[in-house]
């Protein structure tokens, strides 16, 4: 089977490990949060964490299962799983007005018709300045797919509102999220500092609010690294007026040897108290990008080797309980949209060969919407002991199911007399009837009902 080295795919989504490795802070500080919490709320050795408004109030929406596309221009093709929102990179200004007045929709025209064709929701990303319109033009940038000067912010805001109105106008209707610059707290992505980055949001803001009252926008979606701080500056200079939903990458520590999908609990918490803070308490949180590095398939036919160093690439099966776990739970703390990283970018993918072939992590993926969609959530418990997490749900006829997993190699659990539960189902797969109230835990979601 070829090799393929992580870094030769184009892909705009791809991100430099280095910048997961400075996750370890978020990371720790979200797990800090997360043990006070239960510690506060303990139980006896259970902690019951309170769900967010939206998990009690509504069912699971199709929408909060997408996913992270990049564009047609990058040849990966549309997901194989059902998904209710893509997250469009087709859509950056260096792409389609790559010289002033040229403007070139064919990639992102036919990116919104796809979703128009699958009944998909569509956020645009907007940002990556073009040469001709850049603050510093010939500054250089680290990936091969950016052009020079994509990184500064618009020497002419006038330009950047033409460039916001021309996009908004053509997809009216049909378009109703926008995103603001990704992660511009790394000077990979971003070499402007906040006050400009507030003038560009405020600008497009204001346009795309004229162009359709409709349209909610997403604020810049940090890295981890230094995130949360990042949008607290923004916010305090002015950005907190420029954005309908904060947007955050909730990125694990993607060089520890052991998974945390966990740390999104407390990670979320911690946002939730700088809205509060900043007396922006109302609004939803999306995670506009998070994933892992996962190994290849060994039925792919292009097999990826060569990872970067200080990396956890994780095997099929630590993928399946990765994406299990993060969806259950992020619902739960009020992320009300999560966009898996991402469909047919070799070294994060969560399918094989550039989108077209299913890995054990494509199946999971699938699997855990079908369990959650529709789903209205009762509770969210985890014993400190035993490392158990338990999400209870009601279904959309009306029945309590289980989702139960524990952080422990193994753990057996006995099923509670009062769950009246017959079934039970793994992930990525697999179905059967409950013989003996005693099951065999792992890390691997189950699903009893």
């Amino acid at each position: 089977m070829p090799l393929i080295g992580p870094h030769e795919d184009r892909s705009p989504l791809h991100l430099h490990p280095k910048h997961h490795l400075r996750a370890r802070s978020l990371l720790l500080g979200a797990l800090l949060v997360l043990s006070a919490f239960l510690t506060s709320h303990s139980l006896l050795n259970d902690s019951e964490i309170p769900l967010a408004p939206n998990a009690v109030q509504q069912p699971v929406p199709r929408t909060y299962f997408a996913m992270n596309l990049a564009g047609s221009a990058w040849k990966h093709p549309w997901p194989t799983v059902d998904v209710g929102a893509v997250r469009i990179f087709d859509s950056v200004w260096a792409k389609i007005e790559p010289e002033k007045g040229a403007w070139d929709f064919s990639h992102l025209d036919q990116d919104v018709d796809q979703a128009q064709q699958h009944k998909t929701d569509v956020d645009l990303v907007l940002g990556s300045t073009p040469t001709w319109a850049s603050a510093r033009p010939t500054e250089t940038n680290p990936y091969r797919f950016q052009v020079p000067g994509s990184r500064s912010e618009a020497r002419d805001i006038a330009d950047w509102e033409h460039y916001v109105r021309t996009v908004a106008t053509r997809y009216k209707g049909r378009v109703h999220i926008y995103e603001m610059w990704n992660e511009p707290n790394m000077k990979d992505n971003y070499s402007g500092n906040v006050p400009h980055l507030v003038q560009l949001c405020s600008a497009a803001y204001r346009v795309l609010k004229q162009v359709d009252p409709t349209i909610r926008v997403i604020s810049p979606s940090p890295a981890p690294g230094g995130g949360p701080q990042y949008l607290r500056s923004f916010i305090e200079q002015g950005g907190g007026k420029t954005f309908d939903i904060l947007g955050f990458h909730f990125y694990d520590n993607l060089s520890s040897d052991r998974i945390h999908p966990e740390s999104i609990v407390g990670s979320a918490q911690q946002l939730k108290n700088m809205l509060v803070s900043l007396k922006l308490p109302d609004i939803p949180i999306w995670n506009t990008e998070s994933g892992y590095y996962i190994h290849s398939a060994p039925t792919a036919k292009s097999y990826i080797k060569n990872y970067p160093a200080h990396i956890h690439v994780l095997a099929q099966q630590e993928a399946v309980d990765a994406v299990g776990r993060s969806y259950a739970l992020a619902w739960a703390v009020g992320i009300e949209r999560f966009f898996w990283y991402g469909w047919g970018e070799p070294a994060y993918a969560i399918v094989d060969d550039n989108g077209n072939d299913a890995k054990d992590a494509t199946r999971a993926y699938a699997a855990i919407s079908k369990w959650l969609l529709g789903a209205t959530y009762q509770s969210l418990t985890h014993n400190t002991q035993s490392m158990e997490w338990v999400i209870v749900s009601r279904t959309e006829k009306g029945s309590l199911q289980y989702i139960i997993w524990t952080n422990k190699d193994k753990e057996t659990f006995t099923i509670p007399k009062d769950w009246k539960v017959s079934q039970i189902e793994d992930l990525p797969g697999g179905h059967a009837s409950i013989s003996t109230p005693m099951i065999d835990l792992t890390g691997t979601p189950r699903l009893l009902h």
